[in-house]
């Protein structure tokens, strides 16, 4: 894979590339050494850490174990797991990617609103008015007839 295609990849997914270092092809065997030559694979730095990218026989590798993002990113049925994904093309790479990128923003959100709720919950003032909102939460899901699986106690 030429270094502009997997960097055009990761710009198109909307990631930031930091740096780019060449990796010999992980797919090829030594003793194939035009083809590990001709299409060498790609460690990028991104903003959500180290993920690395190439083309294997027919498919794009693309590894996102270094970084602390674990998810499946697509229905697709192709090789996946929660650090890596195989795409049958380069549109496909960048919807994975695109996935990945989401995931990781996701994830960032929700570690932000833990770290305001935990804040919050260390003080007396702030843990009376989460429950003080929890308890009106309820009150309004009782008056509509609707309460959400899981939300209201049993007992």
């Amino acid at each position: 894979m030429k270094e502009e295609l997997a960097r055009s990849i990761f710009i198109s997914a909307g990631f930031e590339v930091q740096k780019m270092w060449e990796l010999a092809n992980g797919y090829w065997p030594r003793s194939y050494l035009k083809e590990r030559e001709k299409s060498p694979w790609w460690l990028v730095k991104t903003e959500i850490g180290l993920i690395i990218i190439g083309w294997r026989k027919r498919v794009i590798s693309i590894d996102w174990s270094d970084t602390k993002v674990r998810a499946i990113v697509t229905e697709d049925y192709v090789t996946k797991d929660e650090a890596y994904v195989h795409a049958w093309s380069v549109d496909k790479a960048v919807s994975y990617l695109k996935a990945l990128r989401h995931e990781w923003g996701v994830n960032e959100w929700v570690v932000a609103v833990n770290k305001v709720f935990q804040a919050k919950v260390d003080t007396p003032e702030g843990a009376a008015e989460i429950e003080a909102k929890m308890i009106a939460r309820r009150l309004c899901y009782w008056r509509r007839g609707d309460f959400p699986q899981g939300d209201v106690d049993d007992g």
